[in-house]
């Protein structure tokens, strides 16, 4: 098995990248209701991505066995203003850590990762977060992430944005 950094350079690449994140969205995460009309805006909007932002504030990583893509994992830079946890303000985000289903409990996720937290140590990333499914819980928990409840009485929340209709 090897385990190589995807490049913008490379139409492969980006296609395998495209192609792993169509699966872990209409597979992994059971969302089988993902319309024709989703995916497509999905695979229209990522070359444009990809090119943007791989080896810039994104790596991805592709594990291959016999030259056969089986694998992979985004890491995302985020850089913010520092604080106390964060002093040099360099964090991650892992995206789309995904096996092909054939290639399964056969250890690609850990090298995977493990090749993403040495990248992560390059970058002087201070952590990474990451939404872990239930089938990836156990092997992200065996390289040491924990669940994070902030100890601080602060709750993580969101709002999503919704475009005003025109």
């Amino acid at each position: 098995m090897i385990i190589r950094k995807a490049s913008a350079d490379s139409e492969r690449d980006i296609d395998i990248l495209i192609q792993f994140r169509v699966d872990y969205f209409s597979h992994d995460l059971n969302l089988n209701h993902l319309s024709k009309e989703e995916e497509a805006a999905m695979r229209a909007q990522m070359p444009d991505y990809f090119h943007r932002h791989l080896g810039k504030d994104m790596t991805a990583f592709i594990a291959e066995i016999d030259g056969k893509p089986v694998g992979t994992a985004f890491l995302l830079v985020v850089e913010k203003p520092a604080n106390p946890v964060f002093l040099n303000g360099k964090t991650g985000m892992m995206l789309n850590v995904y096996t092909s289903a054939e290639y399964r409990l056969r250890g690609i996720a850990t090298k995977v990762m493990e090749a993403v937290l040495e990248e992560a140590k390059k970058l002087e990333l201070v952590y990474i977060e990451l939404l872990a499914t239930p089938a990836g819980r156990k092997v992200y928990e065996k390289m040491g992430f924990f669940e994070n409840i902030p100890e601080n009485g602060k709750t993580n929340m969101k709002i999503y944005i919704k475009p005003d209709k025109e």
